[in-house]
């Protein structure tokens, strides 16, 4: 009967009859446990005499059928090495043995915050670090450059965080759709600050005239208020970007590339 309390504590299901029988079983008396349960005797008499004709229980339906049989050899060691131990002594100890913190530290589980990401093809990377050495070899700060990108926002229910084998650094790393047919924001940020953000809803389309048209709109009044037109615009290889519409129109209204 102990046990079956005792198990329910430990699963988050206790409530102020669980706690009248544990008082009980410290030896409180029902008027000291109405005291400290906010009860009268009369109820407390009745919580405790109830517990002597519960309907006949399996340990199994109560926590996981592989935990049981170390659960049970625990408290009957607990009870070997102190014949007085307490149903709270025994539920903490429990506690401390089985929780799941201590499960995912012995199992190597580290906690990482999810990222989302694409790793550079292989072809691509001796290109990129070519690029890169180059840039720092002329000393470029990019302080007069305007980033600029597009991605889609798509809602959906995971979460920040993950739990991953500390020996695995790319685990926590998961791939995204590059383009889903969602929102897309447009933003572009700079050393001296953004340009305002542009939000592309999920029924209108993005083509080389729409890029442009954004670049007119939000781009160029960043440009002249933030560097007085003297910036460059950095942003990928994107078909949107270059194309041969794209690049005669960046022309015309003078937009420099990176």
């Amino acid at each position: 009967l102990h046990c079956k309390y005792l198990l329910m504590f430990i699963q988050g299901m206790g409530s102020a009859y669980d706690r009248v029988f544990a008082l009980n079983d410290e030896g409180k008396s029902m008027s000291q446990i109405g005291d400290l349960c906010g009860m009268d005797r009369r109820k407390v008499k009745g919580i405790l005499e109830s517990l002597t004709n519960v309907k006949e229980y399996h340990p199994y339906s109560l926590i996981d059928k592989s935990k049981w049989p170390d659960i049970k050899r625990r408290i009957e060691e607990l009870h070997e090495i102190n014949s007085e131990v307490t149903i709270s002594q025994v539920i903490d100890d429990i506690k401390r043995a089985y929780s799941v913190s201590q499960v995912r530290e012995s199992s190597g589980l580290i906690r990482k915050q999810r990222k989302y990401g694409h790793f550079v093809r292989e072809a691509n990377r001796p290109k990129r670090l070519e690029w890169a050495l180059a840039r720092t070899a002329e000393k470029e700060m990019f302080s007069n450059v305007f980033f600029a990108d597009e991605a889609s926002v798509e809602i959906d229910n995971k979460t920040s965080f993950v739990w991953v084998q500390a020996c695995d650094p790319y685990a926590h790393i998961a791939e995204r759709p590059k383009h889903p047919q969602r929102v897309m924001i447009w933003l572009a940020i700079s050393m001296m600050g953004p340009a305002e953000i542009k939000i592309v809803g999920p029924r209108e389309s993005f083509k080389s005239e729409d890029y442009c048209k954004v670049l007119e709109d939000f781009y160029l009044p960043a440009a002249t208020a933030l560097y007085g037109g003297y910036c460059r615009l950095a942003h990928d290889n994107a078909p949107v970007h270059t194309s041969a519409f794209t690049k005669t129109r960046m022309t015309e209204i003078a937009v420099e590339v990176n």
